[in-house]
């Protein structure tokens, strides 16, 4: 005879993990809520439901923010390779390659021509 025993399954644990995450970052938007209220002189008691109600709408919106960066975090960036130099055959080459280049010389900076009156 065949008992079943249960599974458990993977997306189960990893739905209920988010659920408490999300709960508990609600709890802590709706603590910074009432912080604020009574701050301001407010009694945050009267305002319980709007601030339960605004939690839950920003802990949705900062979940999905939250998983929108994991994802961009992931993709790899491709690497740059370094650029190759052929190497030097003479060594006046070489000692032509190591001297400093002459800088141009410095432009004066253009004067405006004064204007004339109408």
């Amino acid at each position: 005879m065949k008992t079943s025993k249960p599974k458990v399954q993977k997306k189960d644990a990893k739905k209920d993990a988010k659920k408490a995450e999300r709960k508990q970052l609600e709890k802590s938007v709706i603590g910074r809520f009432s912080e604020v209220v009574t701050s301001m002189g407010h009694d945050a008691a009267q305002f319980t439901k709007e601030l339960e109600i605004a939690g839950k709408f920003i802990a949705k919106k900062l979940s999905k923010k939250a998983k929108q960066d994991k994802e961009a975090k992931v993709a790899p960036q491709p690497v740059v390779q370094s650029v190759k130099v052929e190497p030097i055959a003479t060594a006046e080459k070489a000692a032509e390659a190591l001297k400093p280049k002459p800088k141009a010389p410095a432009r004066k900076p253009a004067t405006r021509a004064p204007r004339t009156k109408k």
